[in-house]
């Protein structure tokens, strides 16, 4: 039976039990810049390097923060100190005295004994085309940032040019802007906003972002039994700041789609490259 991408699709999907979050580790999302700043201040998050070669910069997260993508929690993180106390106290006082004084050390010491994690859930899209008795899937190739007002007229003229089937991907014009490799991901990661269903992410990410007809879409299947948790101590996109991602993952076929061999997913803060790999 064919199957159609829409969006009441598994509409009684219940992402509720693989929240990674509890209510007691999970802390308020900041409102505005500054309590973001606070925030990654008060546990020492190191945002130099943050906007700089590969990396997203904090406005990058606050967005994530504005779109309801993230979610912050609280962990216990050992320290240096905390061995030793434990050590010393722990034939003289109670547990109680001792997380007390180990409490007072890392205050001194301006040391966390609590790691901050950016909790995102992520609809993971594997997409599958079958043309002419062969099969390809669309990888992620690379990714450009978009940082000044002027790359971003920039991105503006490349998207309209990618539009009208124009756009020619030696344009110096992608010299200006700051990329990185993608090591070929051979799926399309969409980070899940609040107010917004699973399937609706799948719908959007395929339909509207990548001008997939949604007619040529011959079969979406979601694999609940795959969604699975991954730990990041040291992202990459925010690096000194831990991440934990939860994946929710479809397989999408499709049938007799004749398109370019470059797709482009534009957005204000980046554009996205992904290409047809042909699987053997």
């Amino acid at each position: 039976m064919e199957i159609r991408l829409a969006n009441n699709l598994f509409s009684n999907i219940n992402t509720s039990n693989v929240d990674p979050l509890s209510q007691e580790q999970a802390i308020q999302t900041p409102v505005n810049m500054q309590e973001l700043i606070d925030l990654l201040d008060k546990y020492n998050i190191d945002t130099k390097k943050w906007g700089l070669n590969t990396s997203k910069g904090i406005e990058d997260l606050y967005r994530e923060c504005e779109l309801g993508i993230v979610k912050f929690s609280l962990v216990d993180s050992p320290n240096y100190f905390s061995p030793l106390i434990k050590n010393i106290v722990s034939n003289l006082c109670s547990q109680k005295v001792y997380e007390k004084i180990n409490n007072f050390i890392c205050l001194l010491f301006r040391i966390s004994n609590k790691t901050l994690i950016r909790n995102v859930m992520v609809v993971k899209i594997y997409v599958n085309k079958f043309l002419k008795g062969r099969k390809y899937c669309l990888v992620e190739k690379c990714q450009y940032f978009i940082d000044t007002p002027e790359q971003l007229i920039h991105a503006n003229e490349l998207y309209k040019a990618y539009k009208n089937r124009s756009l020619k991907f030696d344009d110096p014009i992608f010299d200006s802007f700051r990329f990185r490799v993608r090591q070929k991901q051979p799926n399309l990661n969409k980070k899940v906003r609040a107010g917004f269903a699973i399937p609706a992410i799948a719908n959007e990410a395929l339909i509207t972002d990548l001008g997939i007809p949604d007619n040529i879409i011959e079969r979406i299947t979601f694999h609940p039994g795959s969604s699975s948790n991954s730990l990041s101590p040291n992202g990459l996109s925010f690096p000194g700041l831990a991440s934990s991602y939860t994946f929710f993952p479809y397989t999408v076929s499709l049938l007799n789609y004749t398109t370019p061999p470059i797709l482009m997913e534009f957005s204000e803060t980046m554009i996205t490259v992904y290409e047809w790999v042909e699987v053997s």
